[in-house]
């Protein structure tokens, strides 16, 4: 199982074996570098160097040899395939690949690709974060170089050899859009298919409940700001009608308090004269989203909380690739385990032993262990050391696949063919793997005990989340056990009534009874109505507008378009998260040239959506301003 490609911790042997073409001919040396052909460059002499010193390992000097070939316009088959043979370790076949991408020589290209995806498979790991990166790296760069396709050919294979990688995804979204919209929504789908890895899952999921927690937010400030809009009206026709002083001396107030008191205090104001006019229904809705709210701050905590520890970086990598990860001495059955693994797969088979035997003590998935155990002596070729404890896993669990295919694995090496064949047969679904043996992972389950073993009542003692709480569940009890009257509103201006007056048997503000009761013509009436329902419309288009304009979809809200107003919401909530990603969202890596495409899609979507909310805001303007037929 242990081959020469296990590790990449940096490339200064394979750049020493590519720097030995610089020692037999300088000039030859800066074609392979790929920084051009020189025609003074003597190709036969180079050929005759090459030949001459090549030990029959290296492989660059076979891909030389294929580079003179193709620089002749012959066929330069032969050593390319040569010189992919030979490379037998991480480092060596990415800077091949590197060169034939370079080159685009793409048959080549997939054939390092398939090399290195089998050597993953048949060692049965789940990802190469440090390869990954560099092919990563090199994707970038061809992107910022303006060569999109081989950037994206690229950034696709850095994402194949590290599935747990789950923002790679979007990087690809980003590069695909707009060259190829079905591809791109394509690699954002494939994001969330990342929840099949557990820490990617975590990530995911706490995204997904802060997206949730902004929406709720904005949603319950639509409604309360519509609240407070009709409250104030309401309150300046009381003023006025009581003092007979203007309207405006209660709007003047109000703003008199947001400019002088702190904005902390401000906000009581706001919740106090929103709650006035906010009607029953929509007072339990404002509540229950409030209490929604808390709900997925709550069980998001322990999520950033895991993020937020100092090692889950750690155990992310080990977990996912254990053969590139350093291993830290953390006293929990998970960590130990993992730390086996990782001397399993680097062939330090009595370190891991000694791992997985400190794990024998507890009865916990003892099975695994065993079989773990099995492969350090399978490996170091004690066969019936191996075998006595891969049987012991059957007692366990007989039908196990992974258990039979290591007992298989045993008795073909020891020439017993039958056996082998019955054991293979049982390893159902895993028989066409390539692996020698295949080791057990700790259920991740576990890293909740090193992650979360926090006080939860400490935590949640949080008095922004027990004011919230709070304010919800007595909004639910006022507005179900408090009835409001229904407001009524003036037949002819629609604006709320602060006294019933009636005229012509229809309820009016005293307002347009003054203007229409200066009349008993009613021609005269009917004239003095379309101007007072002109200049109402005029207001009341002006008010949507502004409204949509401070927080699109509130107008929507207000006016009961819920299904619009939710969407535009939705929408906004979008961009407000992904502009503030780095500070409210779990983000594991951070890419240069993300402000080029993140910003640009981010203002059209911007354009995009205030165009579609003005066009829509009219569609509201046109059904009136609330006057009952």
């Amino acid at each position: 199982m242990i081959l020469l490609l296990i590790s990449l911790n940096y490339l200064g042997y394979a750049e020493g074996e590519i720097k030995a073409l610089e020692k037999i001919y300088p000039e030859f040396y800066k074609i392979v570098e790929g920084k051009g052909y020189i025609p003074s460059i003597d190709l036969n002499k180079a050929e005759r160097l090459i030949k001459y010193n090549d030990d029959g390992k290296n492989p660059f000097f076979a891909y030389a040899r294929g580079e003179i070939r193709r620089l002749q316009k012959q066929n330069s088959d032969q050593f390319y395939t040569n010189a992919i043979e030979r490379a037998n370790r991480y480092d060596e076949l990415f800077l091949l690949d590197k060169m034939f991408i370079r080159l685009n020589l793409l048959k080549y290209s997939k054939n390092v690709e398939s090399k290195i995806l089998n050597s993953l498979k048949s060692s049965n790991v789940v990802a190469n974060f440090p390869l990954s990166k560099l092919y990563e790296e090199l994707g970038l760069e061809f992107i910022r170089n303006g060569i999109t396709q081989k950037g994206i050919h690229t950034l696709e294979f850095a994402a194949r050899i590290a599935p747990p990688r789950s923002s790679l995804n979007l990087v690809l979204m980003k590069a695909y859009f707009p060259l190829n919209v079905a591809k791109s929504f394509y690699y954002f789908g494939r994001y969330f298919s990342s929840v099949r890895f557990f820490f990617d899952r975590i990530l995911l999921y706490s995204n997904m409940l802060t997206f949730l927690t902004v929406f709720f937010a904005l949603f319950i400030i639509s409604i309360m700001l519509n609240g407070f809009i009709d409250s104030v009206t309401y309150l300046s026709r009381l003023f006025s009608i009581s003092t007979g002083l203007k309207q405006g001396w209660i709007p003047a107030a109000i703003f008199s308090l947001f400019v002088f008191i702190p904005l902390k205090y401000f906000i009581f104001v706001f919740i106090i004269f929103s709650l006035l006019k906010i009607g029953r229904g929509k007072g339990i809705l404002v509540g229950s989203l409030a209490v929604l709210m808390v709900c997925t701050m709550i069980v998001n905590m322990p999520l950033k909380n895991a993020y937020s520890n100092k090692n889950w970086e750690y155990f992310y990598k080990l977990r996912y690739d254990p053969v590139n990860s350093e291993v830290k001495s953390i006293h929990h059955p998970y960590n130990i385990w993992l730390v086996g693994i990782h001397f399993l797969k680097n062939g330090k088979y009595s370190d891991a032993r000694n791992e997985f035997r400190t794990l024998l003590g507890s009865e916990r998935k003892k099975s695994d262990v065993l079989n773990n155990i099995g492969l350090t002596y399978y490996f170091e070729g004690e066969l019936d050391s191996a075998l006595v404890l891969f049987k012991s896993t059957l007692e366990y669990d007989p039908k196990n696949s992974v258990y039979n295919f290591n007992i298989a694995h045993v008795y073909s090496r020891m020439l017993e063919f039958e056996k082998a064949s019955n054991h293979f047969n049982m390893a159902k679904g895993i028989q066409d793997r390539e692996s020698e043996g295949i080791e057990t992972y700790p259920p991740d389950r576990w890293v909740y005990e090193v992650f979360m073993s926090h006080n939860w009542v400490k935590r949640y003692a949080n008095i922004f989340i027990i004011a919230t709480f709070c304010f919800g569940i007595f909004l639910i009890i006022l507005f179900l056990f408090i009835r409001q009257k229904n407001s009524s509103i003036c037949s002819v201006c629609g604006s709320p009534l602060v006294i019933d007056l009636e005229l012509e048997e229809k309820k009016v503000c005293e307002r347009c009874y003054k203007i229409l009761s200066q009349s008993r013509s009613k021609g005269v009436r009917e004239r003095l109505k379309r101007k007072i329902i002109k200049r109402a419309t005029n207001i009341f288009s002006l008010k949507v507008y502004l409204l949509n304009l401070f927080l699109p979809g509130t107008a929507h809200v207000g006016t009961g378009f819920w299904g619009n107003g939710s969407i535009y919401i939705l929408l906004v909530t979008a961009l407000i998260v992904s502009r503030l990603s780095n500070k409210i969202l779990i983000i594991t890596q951070t890419y240069e040239f993300k402000s080029y495409f993140g910003t640009v899609s981010w203002y059209i979507l911007l354009a995009i959506t205030y165009i579609s909310i003005l066009i829509s805001t009219r569609r509201i303007s046109e059904r009136g301003y609330g006057r009952k037929s």
